[in-house]
């Protein structure tokens, strides 16, 4: 019996490894699209301090909001608003915009490849 616990402990943290890697991966193709959807070069999406102050800047309409991202109640509430913000930017509607706040590794992809246009923050 230890044997199989032996084995089976290694290849559920190994398959666990790549789906974290492919939603990684997910995320920043989306993140990438994003940001050139928004006028804003793609490798932007690298950077990672960059990469949240752009998407505050999109989102938001100022990037130095990102800053409240270190207070500690605020950075929950201020992600949570980033999201509806953003998927308000891109003309989303709600159920779109609770995908993006809920299950943001699912949505990003898809706001990235799909038609929406960015139209700025209001």
């Amino acid at each position: 019996m230890n044997s199989i616990i032996g084995i089976a402990i290694p290849v559920a943290v190994i398959i666990l490894l790549i789906l974290l890697l492919i939603a990684c991966v997910a995320l920043l193709v989306g993140f990438w699209n994003v940001h050139k959807k928004a006028g804003y070069a793609g490798w932007t999406a690298l950077v990672p301090f960059y990469r949240i102050y752009v998407l505050f800047d999109i989102a938001m309409g100022n990037g130095l909001l990102f800053l409240l991202l270190l207070v500690p109640i605020a950075d929950i509430a201020m992600l949570i608003i980033v999201m509806i913000k953003l998927g308000v930017a891109f003309e989303k509607g709600f159920i779109f915009i609770a995908g993006l706040v809920l299950l943001p590794v699912i949505f990003v992809p898809i706001l990235g490849f799909d038609k929406s246009v960015y139209v700025g923050t209001k």
